[in-house]
């Protein structure tokens, strides 16, 4: 798996992936409406252009899996030096982790933990943070296997939904 961090040129790659990765995880159990304002919001090429303009330290990678076209990433992750929990200056926080949902369950989706986890050591990151849907079982799942534990709860909204995240 090959990474190369995002740039001005792939933003539209990574929000068309951002949204086909939450739409298919997400869209039954919220609303349309609260589903397109995050869309918009929070996943749009605007988006992505505005987390690489405003400098406040966000990192997104996008991942290539030799098996599949060199111009279509299999997924991507950004990371937050920004670490909320503990004030820990070597900690890190995984705000996004999205794959193609086509591949999911292939084994993809530990490769890109894998290859994640190495990049965040290779920054100098001791401690990594990652929030996850408490009602998103398969994900929750996914990540204990990989052994993340459960250390606490944080909001999340989406729209005008309060909902938590482990």
């Amino acid at each position: 798996m090959k990474l190369v961090a995002m740039t001005k040129m792939d933003t539209s790659k990574v929000s068309k992936l951002a949204q086909e990765s939450f739409v298919a995880t997400y869209a039954e159990f919220n609303t349309p409406e609260d589903m397109q304002n995050h869309l918009q919001q929070q996943l749009s090429v605007d988006a992505f252009d505005a987390l690489l303009a405003d400098g406040d330290g966000d990192q997104v990678y996008l991942a290539y899996d030799d098996g599949f076209d060199r111009d279509i990433p299999i997924g991507f992750f950004q990371f937050s030096p920004r670490d909320w929990q503990s004030g820990n200056r070597k900690a890190v926080e995984i705000l996004r982790f999205y794959i193609q949902p086509d591949v999911i369950g292939g084994g993809f989706g530990r490769k890109l933990m894998e290859a994640c986890v190495d990049q965040a050591r290779e920054l100098g990151y001791s401690l990594i943070w990652l929030g996850v849907w408490d009602r998103n079982q398969r994900a929750i799942g996914f990540y204990q296997r990989l052994g993340f534990a459960h250390v606490g709860e944080k909001t999340f909204v989406l729209g005008s939904d309060v909902q938590s995240d482990w």
